[in-house]
């Protein structure tokens, strides 16, 4: 049977100082120590034991010093239902919300315009910064295509020729992780040397991509960048 919440925040209380004052060598020994104690997740556990009280501030204004200590979490006392009701807390939410669509509107609208090529497709992660109503609306508005990555694909990118590394193995040799990558490699090379792929495909995409010259498009895009740069200027 695990540890209780009080018994691990005691654990903690006593690993905590002793983490922070040893040395490297000496924190991988406490952490396995910790983790096998408490059953935490290692990175959980490295943030609980490496997190500091931050200290005092001052402030200088009209002649004196004001003295701000870190605000300490105190236990409510308070009984019966909430004094804010819905119709409340919707007002606030109502105006973030408008002003959150203004402002992503606005991002949007002014990376559209000071981009050099016309923009036919917006891609994005999966973050929610981007895959929201807001976004939504604007692609709808400026007629644009939307793709995203896949999940947990972060080298996921629009570029077809841009060289990138996958992982090839991890291995852990004590508080150490050790990860080994491939060779970079643009997304058609390796889909030229996939075995899953038909010759009849590669060939398809060999000749839909000989259309395009590299060469040409970079120093096009530097030109048309260098004008517009001594243009601002």
């Amino acid at each position: 049977m695990g540890l209780t919440m009080r018994e691990k925040q005691a654990v903690t209380r006593e690993y905590k100082p002793r983490y922070q004052k040893a040395t490297k060598k000496e924190k991988g020994a406490l952490l396995e120590e910790f983790l096998r104690l408490t059953g935490c997740h290692r990175k959980s556990a490295v943030r609980l034991l490496a997190a500091r009280q931050p200290k005092q501030l001052m402030l200088y204004g009209k002649g004196r010093a004001v003295k701000i200590k870190p605000e300490k979490k105190r236990s409510s006392n308070r009984k019966g239902k909430r004094v804010y009701t819905d119709e409340l807390i919707g007002c606030p939410r109502l105006a973030w919300t408008f002003f959150w669509y203004k402002w992503t509107f606005q991002a949007l609208s002014d990376l559209k315009t000071s981009c050099l090529l016309p923009i036919r497709e917006f891609h994005s992660d999966n973050g929610s910064r981007f895959i929201n109503n807001a976004t939504e609306i604007w692609r709808k508005h400026e007629r644009l295509s939307f793709t995203r990555s896949r999940d947990h694909k972060k080298n996921d990118n629009l570029n077809f020729f841009m060289p990138i590394q996958k992982l090839t193995s991890k291995t852990r040799v004590g508080s150490k992780e050790i990860k080994v990558y491939d060779k970079p490699r643009g997304p058609f090379q390796r889909l030229s040397e996939s075995r899953e792929m038909s010759q009849k495909f590669k060939d398809a995409l060999a000749t839909h991509c000989a259309l395009y010259n590299r060469v040409h498009y970079k120093h096009f895009y530097l030109r048309h960048l260098a004008k517009r740069k001594n243009a601002q200027g």
